[in-house]
């Protein structure tokens, strides 16, 4: 599973480095609307007899065996947001900007490997040309223990939490020039927020929009609207972020959700 997260990381990479050195944006994904809030519902049931007849009790307890098994659907994510590591976005920037400020992407990486608990056997390093003078080398890990970066939406769901990281060059001689971090959520657990909890708002729209809210918080910046991403630039720090996601539809990975939040010199 690891290794097919790490091959999709690319595919979103392959399109944000294409998009994003070629012609400046970072829009490969597939968002739509936004929608501005999560909407969350509770069902009560009372009985107005306080003695419950036999039937009574088999219903309740039929009742409760369906409800555990549709809220099994979003266990993953809860599980995952409560075994994460919690990381302001502040300090993802942070050293975002000190790895793509390192001289080679040797240096980047060991400074990568100090910075987060990567699993080491996951380690994928792709290449491919972009235009005739640029050549992008991207080396990818996925994370040993997830990061809560974004926390959780307006109604309190949780968000998908960072599996996985990677920095890139756009030169032959490998100078660093982009970080991202990519969360990963599967098609039940987006199903299940989609149509249980947001009441069909779709669960892409909520988290994307809750990113970008949160960066919008963090920062007084330059912001620029895509169809697909949105941009904010820092010119006093020669950084661009840009935030995008996409549907999966590799394998077994088809239909699940990758969110990418990308981090680059902006001159790139």
């Amino acid at each position: 599973m690891k290794k097919i997260k790490s091959i999709l990381a690319f595919a979103l990479a392959l399109s944000i480095c294409t998009a994003m050195a070629a012609c400046g944006s970072s829009d490969d994904s597939s968002a739509e609307s936004k929608a501005d809030k999560a909407v969350t519902t509770t069902t009560t049931a009372k009985s107005d007899n306080g003695d419950k007849s036999e039937d009574a009790v088999q219903s309740e307890t039929t009742d409760e065996s369906s409800a555990v098994e549709e809220t099994d659907e979003s266990s993953t994510a809860a599980d995952d947001t409560e075994a994460a590591q919690t990381m302001a976005f502040d300090d993802i920037k942070a050293i975002a900007e000190e790895l793509i400020a390192q001289p080679t992407l040797d240096d980047a990486e060991k400074m990568m490997l100090e910075k987060f608990d990567v699993d080491v056997s996951s380690r994928s390093v792709s290449e491919f040309d972009i235009t005739d003078d640029k050549h992008c080398t991207m080396i990818i890990y996925d994370l040993k223990t997830p990061i809560d970066v974004f926390g959780k939406d307006s109604g309190d769901n949780p968000l998908p939490t960072v599996d996985s990281i990677y920095i890139s060059s756009y030169t032959t001689d490998l100078v660093p020039a982009a970080f991202d971090i990519l969360m990963t959520e599967d098609k039940e657990t987006y199903d299940y927020y989609t149509k249980e909890v947001y009441l069909g708002f779709k669960r892409s729209d909520i988290v994307y929009g809750t990113v970008e809210d949160v960066i919008n918080s963090s920062y007084e910046a330059y912001q620029v609207y895509f169809e697909y991403g949105d941009r904010w630039e820092f010119p006093e720090e020669n950084l661009a972020i840009s935030s995008s996601y996409q549907t999966l539809t590799a394998g077994d990975n088809e239909g699940d959700i990758q969110y990418s939040v990308d981090f680059r010199k902006l001159e790139e």
